[in-house]
């Protein structure tokens, strides 16, 4: 066996090819033709979540001797993947990125990259989380960095739900997969040339949620240096209200039995994914979410209140939002206050334990303080146009952009203020016009400017704003904060305070710092009826 690892080795050697020793494994990688980069990819950080470890957490992975990390591993299995996607449940990989020329005797700062998709989607070798640009910039500017992503479990098979999943230890398995490779990435990333004392975790959508999560373990003081939250913040439903749910996954399974566990231990991979394309709808409310889980779990209670019993990690923050965020989830052919009405009100019966009284009450105030008045609703600042569709598409763009994303965030934002965080906010408004105007300034928009890749054709306002943001992003992974002086000119990134919550407005032409007061009479009810709301 050695005779046969050298054997292959020694080519790797003779020809350039990187490589690092972990724990006496012998990684090898490859370096990037155009970039000079070096690049470590599929490497297992887990055990593959299959046989009787399905619906169980992550055991850490015992590495052979030689690993080949050249090429991504598949995506974890998910629902409206393109065809040629690769997929299996054995997916708990991580892929690690580094500057031309990095090695073990550096100790540069590690942003580690949670991506998004709603806990049912998404993956690590998503082309649109390319770090080389970010990484170029990076050493340009004087503040090289190690990147890290990695996959995580999916839909159900990562976040199962219901009671007995409570019972069995079965839930959050995606959250626990994320915890341990962040595990494996203190452990380990020194040899790659990365600082363990020195981990960024950040990301988007759901992978902010997962992020922000992740801040209510008291270990991760010790994993980690600093935040930054991309559109989300933490949020958690309750297990048993999702019995319902989790009973129609298992009937989709073809599972008819009163207890599925076993059913669904045993079933193939492609009846579990069949069972998750008959429950989940593209850009719905999301089914497949994290679950307070207990005193000793991940998520004991809802966050806010573990945020006013000060009940999370005290690390460096940079959260914010972009203008738009509820209009892509508002499906255009909304047309009535009655469809909005209903879906509030499902949405949130099944994330709270509270009476449909309760529950009515609080959706019939928030069609009173968010009329159908097209100026008022979203995409925002844009009058009353509503581009050939009804008046109610923008109510309820606004509606779910403010329940889902500004609502928690500003209530998370209040929190790291009151208890003296270093924490950073922004508001992005920079319009790329890639989108169709219905969807104004969007979710997921400001992802391209942090990788460094905003979209065709790329105006000088969004030019400007790329390095501006990578700027910010790169200065906080080394010395948690956005002000380090380096790279651009550009404003200095006031905190956000009890005393002076402001926030940076994030674009090209009108890069400034603003109130968070936007919407507050608004944002400030939805906070007040947290329990209620699942927040």
């Amino acid at each position: 066996m050695l005779a046969f690892s050298l054997a292959l080795l020694l080519p790797a050697l003779c020809n350039g090819v990187p490589v690092v020793e972990v724990d006496g494994t012998t990684i090898m990688g490859r370096t990037l033709q155009h970039s000079g980069q070096d690049v470590f990819r599929g490497i297992p950080y887990a055990e593959p979540p299959v046989g009787a470890r399905r619906f169980r957490p992550p055991h850490p992975k015992k590495l052979p001797a030689l690993l080949n990390a050249a090429e991504f591993g598949v995506a974890c299995l998910q629902p409206f993947a393109q065809p040629d996607t690769q997929m299996s449940e054995d997916c708990l990989t991580l892929n690690i990125q580094r500057p031309p020329g990095t090695n073990g005797t550096n100790a540069y700062p590690v942003m580690v990259w949670i991506h998004g998709g709603g806990f049912y989607i998404g993956s690590a070798s998503d082309s649109n989380l390319n770090a080389t640009d970010l990484i170029s910039y990076s050493v340009t500017r004087g503040t090289p960095i190690v990147y890290v992503n990695l996959n995580y479990r999916l839909g159900g098979l990562g976040f199962p739900q219901g009671a007995r999943a409570i019972d069995r230890g079965s839930h959050n398995l995606g959250l626990k997969d994320q915890l341990l490779a962040i595990q494996w990435v203190h452990d380990h990333i020194a040899a790659f040339g990365g600082d363990p004392k020195k981990v960024t975790l950040f990301g988007e959508s759901a992978g902010a949620f997962s992020t922000a999560t992740h801040l209510f373990n008291p270990a991760i003081e010790g994993l980690i240096a600093g935040v930054i939250l991309e559109s989300g913040t933490a949020k958690a439903s309750r297990a048993e209200l999702r019995e319902g749910f989790w009973q129609r996954f298992s009937a989709a399974a073809d599972c008819d039995e009163q207890d599925p566990w076993d059913w669904l231990m045993a079933a193939d991979s492609d009846v579990l994914l069949k069972a998750t394309k008959a429950v989940t709808v593209r850009d719905a409310p999301l089914d497949f979410v994290p679950v307070i889980d207990g005193d000793d779990g991940l998520i004991p209670d809802f966050p806010s209140r573990l945020y006013e019993a000060g009940k999370f990690a005290k690390v460096p923050v940079l959260s914010g939002v972009n203008l738009d965020e509820g209009s892509v989830f508002a499906p255009e052919y909304t047309s009535s206050s009655e469809e909005i009405r209903a879906r509030l009100i499902a949405t949130y019966l099944s994330s709270a334990a509270v009476s449909q009284a309760q529950v009515e009450e609080v959706v019939d105030k928030l069609m009173e303080i968010y009329p159908d008045i097209p100026a008022l609703g979203s995409p925002y600042n844009t009058g009353n146009e509503t581009f050939g569709l009804s008046s109610q598409y923008k109510r309820l763009g606004s509606l779910l952009g403010d329940l889902a994303f500004v609502a928690p965030v500003r209530l998370h934002l209040r929190a790291l203020a009151k208890a003296d965080v270093q924490v950073y906010s922004y508001l992005f408004t920079e319009n790329s016009g890639a989108r169709p105007p219905q969807e104004g300034i969007a979710h997921t928009d400001e992802i391209a400017y942090v990788y460094g890749q905003p979209p065709v054709p790329v105006s000088s306002s969004s030019a400007r704003l790329t390095g501006l943001v990578m700027d910010y992003w790169l200065s906080f992974a080394y010395e948690q904060h956005p002000n380090d002086g380096r790279g651009h000119n550009r404003p200095e990134w006031l905190p956000y305070t009890e005393g002076s919550p402001v926030i940076m407005q994030l674009n090209g032409v009108d890069l400034r710092m603003i109130p968070d007061n936007y919407r507050e009479e608004q944002i400030n009810f939805i906070i007040s009826k947290a329990d209620i709301l699942g927040l």
